[in-house]
């Protein structure tokens, strides 16, 4: 990535990241509301679609809880690889960052495979989720923008009682 674009994706970062107060218990329970309400919107399922290695391929990523499962579909909805982790939200002076342990492959080639902990900087922007890695100080992996979509939700068809058996 050429110095001009790398600075370009860190002044985006700056600008959209959230100004927080920080210090005094004021701060800490301004943070921890925060924090909370992030992991609420956070619930649910998430899309990610991406060009790799010359292909299309559909993440989803399921949030219960504290816990994340993302699968990877190809073109033709195959599984390509899944894999669970637990995490937790932080918030770093003025940034949210998103960190998850316990990674853990649990389909595809590298089934089995466990990853240390990792962090990224996140925002949480209505239905999107931006995931921004390699920008922390102990980062060298390449500058990365992911761009989530929150899915909706699909709501069962609700049968009249006296359709139950059928349409005729």
């Amino acid at each position: 990535m050429r110095i001009g674009s790398a600075l370009f994706v860190l002044a985006c970062t700056a600008m959209v990241l959230p100004r927080f107060s920080p210090g005094g218990e004021d701060g800490a329970d301004t943070e921890a509301a925060i924090l909370k309400d992030d992991l609420r919107k956070l619930q649910g399922r998430w899309e990610l679609i991406f060009k790799a290695q010359g292909r299309t391929v559909r993440s989803v990523q399921a949030i219960d809880g504290n816990k994340s499962t993302v699968t990877r579909y190809d073109e033709k909805g195959a599984v390509l690889e899944a894999h669970t982790a637990d995490f937790t939200l932080s918030i770093s002076g003025r940034t949210k960052v998103f960190t998850y342990s316990n990674y853990e492959v649990t389909a595809g080639p590298a089934k089995g495979k466990r990853r240390s902990q990792r962090s990224y900087v996140y925002r949480l922007d209505g239905d999107s989720f931006f995931e921004v890695r390699g920008v922390l100080v102990d980062q060298s992996e390449p500058i990365a923008v992911n761009h989530w979509r929150r899915m909706k939700e699909r709501v069962a068809a609700r049968v009249p009682k006296g359709l139950q058996g059928g349409l005729r």
